[in-house]
């Protein structure tokens, strides 16, 4: 039992004969030695916070937090010249990351296999004497396999081509235009990979169609003629750029592209008047 801080020392023997005992806390003063009737300090209760004391500076030691990161313990004892060093921890595991969600070439399919199907929402941009306009916009469909190969065993680049069925056209007042074409792509893309789960695909490249069939139609009296024929108004080339993302989840495909076509595709241009055909195009697909 821990004896009492206020009992008076009622030992008469001098102060360096006293045995060895445990007693309260003295000091000296003028008229010999003073007790320490400071009361007992109770201990603080546990609030659920880590804390730990300073031993230097005796009992105007500053207070230490312990608090963590991601898992990683940090100090804050209100030195500013450890932010710099708390920084470059944070930004360490912000970079590790953003490394794991990238999944690297190696692992990844050498050549992938795939089926699309979608919707076509075609217009086209017709100049004619330094004045633009838009042609009202055609829904449509497309039909297409895919052949992705990989370029780089660092890096999960994709070089993307394939084969596809595509209707497109527009409407200009009463006539309707609905070619059909065949067209090859050259793509790259670049797969980024979330937690093997998830792959997004952003892609770019060009595109050459050819047109294969369709009809031109005057909606009042319901003339029809050759879209490509010697009677049609377009030419069978078309060329132009495409811009999009895709997503596949498992051997699941989902993509957003547009087309930006490049090629005046009416047949008789005269005056310096052109016809450009764009599209926008949603798919889903299957990869093998």
């Amino acid at each position: 039992c821990r004896p009492a801080r206020n009992r008076p020392d009622t030992d008469d023997r001098p102060r360096h004969a006293q045995p060895d005992t445990p007693g309260p806390a003295q000091h000296s003063g003028p008229s010999g030695p003073i007790p320490d009737n400071r009361p007992d300090i109770p201990p603080r209760p546990f609030t659920g916070k880590k804390r730990r004391f300073v031993e230097k500076g005796g009992r105007n030691a500053r207070r230490m937090k312990t608090f963590s990161i991601f898992g990683v313990p940090l100090q804050d004892d209100g030195n500013q010249n450890q932010t710099p060093q708390l920084m470059k921890k944070v930004f360490l595991l912000l970079s590790a990351l953003l490394l794991a969600g990238v999944v690297s070439a190696q692992g990844h399919k050498k050549n992938i296999l795939g089926v699309r199907a979608g919707l076509n929402v075609s217009s086209y941009s017709i100049s004619e004497s330094g004045v633009s306009i838009e042609s009202d916009a055609r829904a449509a469909y497309h039909i297409a396999v895919s052949d992705q190969i990989l370029l780089s065993e660092r890096l999960p680049f994709y070089l993307e081509t394939g084969l596809a069925y595509t209707s497109r056209g527009g409407r200009l007042g009463n006539v309707s235009l609905r070619p059909s074409y065949l067209q090859i792509p050259v793509l790259v893309n670049y797969h980024i990979g979330i937690r093997n789960i998830v792959s997004i695909q952003p892609f770019a490249g060009l595109y050459y169609g050819l047109g294969i069939g369709g009809k031109i139609k005057e909606r009042k009296s319901g003339a029809k003629v050759d879209a490509f024929g010697e009677d049609g108004m377009l030419k069978r080339s078309d060329l132009g750029v495409r811009l999009g993302v895709g997503a596949t989840w498992r051997h699941y495909y989902f993509g957003l592209g547009y087309d930006f076509g490049c090629l005046n595709t009416f047949k008789e241009a005269e005056g310096g008047s052109s016809m450009r055909n764009n599209c926008f195009t949603i798919s889903v697909g299957y990869n093998f």
